[in-house]
């Protein structure tokens, strides 16, 4: 017999916890997991938004490759949302004649750490994920913006199971 996973609500308020687990009653614990993950990754999206506002264009490309990623860590039942680069996104460089080359394309994620915090070639930091998170990322506005999302899960899944399935 297969273990039902539990889900816990660690951090935060007393009323996500209660939301929590009342989406527990309406639902198998895979489906109740699914819309935790998806309220975090709702709840990121000011994130991503904010961090696009601070992010230096010159090509747009480093903007245009910024997502949202979710994950579930196996074992844990832990489900985490974050803002970072796509790491499919190809950043060209330029090639000894000054044109644009897919040769000597940066590793998004060595072109995001360069820009955010400078690198060792003199290229100055100019951080975007940090004051996008100081602005929209902290628990005290995350945790409202993933109860709001719950709530509405209830509301739908309730509305469901009085329907019945036909």
């Amino acid at each position: 017999m297969a273990s039902t996973p539990k889900i816990v609500v660690t951090g935060g308020e007393k009323e996500l916890q209660a939301i929590t687990k009342e989406l527990g009653y309406l639902g198998n614990p895979k489906w109740v997991l699914a819309r935790y993950g998806a309220a975090v990754r709702h709840a990121m999206k000011p994130v991503l938004e904010a961090a696009k506002g601070f992010v230096p264009t010159k090509s747009h490309n480093l903007k245009n490759s910024l997502i949202i990623t979710g994950r579930r860590i196996k074992g844990k039942m832990i489900t985490e949302a974050r803002v970072g680069v796509n790491t499919d996104a190809i950043f060209l460089n330029k090639n000894a004649g000054g044109g644009l080359d897919a040769s000597v394309a940066k590793n998004p994620i060595v072109y995001v750490a360069s820009v955010e915090f400078g690198n060792k070639n003199g290229m100055m930091a100019q951080p975007f994920l940090r004051p996008a998170y100081l602005v929209t990322g902290q628990p005290q506005h995350i945790i409202p913006r993933v109860q709001d999302f719950l709530k509405k899960a209830i509301i739908k899944r309730t509305n469901f199971l009085s329907k019945g399935v036909k």
